[in-house]
């Protein structure tokens, strides 16, 4: 009997260039900016904003390499290329 598939694995995914945007990553990056997106129009914008500040806290005490790992990539890669390649990426489905 076939089990089914426990992992959801996205064919493609938007950001095929960018190291953070792996497609085994896509249902946790969505799942959260669906939250996210949900708090800020229930919530409004402040509301949101301190959930992410109390989050990355929470996930910093507790991974410090990663919150280091993190960081300095962020030192490397500025992060108007984020905005940026999001933006190019809409772009050219058009």
């Amino acid at each position: 009997m076939d089990q089914p598939e426990r992992n959801i694995k996205p064919e493609t995914t938007p950001l095929r260039a960018n190291p953070f945007f792996h497609p085994e990553h896509t249902v946790a990056f969505y799942t959260l900016l669906t939250v996210l997106l949900k708090m800020k129009k229930e919530l409004g914008l402040e509301a949101m904003l301190e959930y992410m500040a109390l989050y990355l806290k929470e996930i910093d005490s507790h991974n410090p390499k990663l919150a280091m790992a993190v960081a300095k990539t962020l030192e490397i890669i500025p992060i108007e290329v984020f905005y940026h390649e999001l933006g190019k990426h809409s772009k050219d489905k058009d």
